[in-house]
């Protein structure tokens, strides 16, 4: 104590100290949580929000103590797959020099036009990508620009990054329910209409901005799962699907009915703790996961008691 600390012991002794009084305060962010088990299989289920803020953290204590204490950590993709998510990248783009003009209207081209000046970007640039990795990245620069962050600061903030690197500092066993290829394949499949129809959709998210922004609603979602109000979290993920889509059925129902067979698969062929991290909406939308769990039997409680 009589000598300085450096800059690297200060901030660490911060860090700790913040986590423990969030500890025994029982503060700490909650999460949307649940639990299945059977006699010799408990698995935690949490939903991920993909994007985060740096005020999500530290988390609740107990939900950190439940990973830490499992056997292995389940996620949709595994981010830290760099060779996978190159892959996916590549594939998202135009190798046959024909780019997103050739795919989509001219009046939905003429947008993206207003959107690229908006942001200062090339279009030779942004006409290199389909429309399924244009939609995607359009969401991510408007929210990162609301935020005020960039957007690889955001996507370093989400849930499933958090989890998946405390994993790699553990060596905690990785499992992916979908993987990164499956995840491509699958937006790949939807219609030349369904992806244009999502490209407008996230288009005039930045043009037109809805009455509730996309930007507050994700303020809304991260404070409830801050709060771990499942309840609130859920109504609003609900509302913010919109009315039945090509996309919208890709995105929750096919994919909640096979993750739950892999999670019904692992309760009744492994022994031990499971970790599971995937989106929020996948364990809240209609017929999600954990519906799946309930019609194959297994009871599935609330991970705060």
């Amino acid at each position: 104590l009589e000598k300085k600390a450096t800059t690297e012991q200060a901030t660490i002794l911060a860090t700790r100290f913040i986590k423990d009084t969030y500890a025994l305060a029982q503060q700490g962010s909650k999460g949307v949580a649940w639990i299945v088990e059977d006699e010799d299989t408990l698995v935690y289920l949490l939903g991920s929000i993909h994007v985060g803020t740096p005020d999500l953290y530290p988390l609740n204590e107990q939900l950190v103590t439940a990973f830490d204490e499992s056997d292995a950590l389940l996620v949709e993709v595994d981010l830290l797959d760099m060779e996978g998510m190159e892959n996916y990248i590549e594939e998202g783009m135009y190798t046959d020099g024909s780019t997103v003009q050739d795919d989509v209207t001219p009046e939905t081209y003429a947008k993206l036009e207003q959107v690229a000046e908006l942001y200062s970007l090339p279009m030779e640039q942004l006409g290199l990508y389909k429309p399924n990795m244009l939609s995607g990245t359009l969401d991510l620069l408007l929210l990162a620009d609301s935020f005020g962050m960039n957007p690889e600061e955001l996507s370093r903030h989400g849930i499933d990054m958090y989890f998946l690197l405390n994993a790699l500092l553990q060596e905690k066993p990785v499992i992916e329910l979908e993987g990164i290829q499956a995840q491509g394949d699958m937006f790949n499949s939807l219609s030349p209409e369904a992806q244009e129809q999502q490209l407008l959709v996230s288009i005039d998210s930045i043009l037109q901005p809805a009455e509730v922004s996309t930007a507050e609603v994700m303020e809304q979602w991260l404070a409830y799962w801050k709060q771990g109000d499942v309840e609130a979290f859920a109504k609003s993920f609900q509302e913010s699907l919109g009315e039945p889509s090509e996309f919208n059925e890709m995105l929750i129902g096919k994919r909640d009915e096979q993750m739950a067979q892999k999670l019904i698969k692992l309760l009744e062929e492994e022994e031990g703790t499971y970790f599971v991290v995937v989106g929020a909406g996948h364990f809240v939308a209609d017929k999600n996961i954990r519906y799946h769990l309930e019609q194959n039997g297994y009871d599935v409680e609330p991970f705060y008691q």
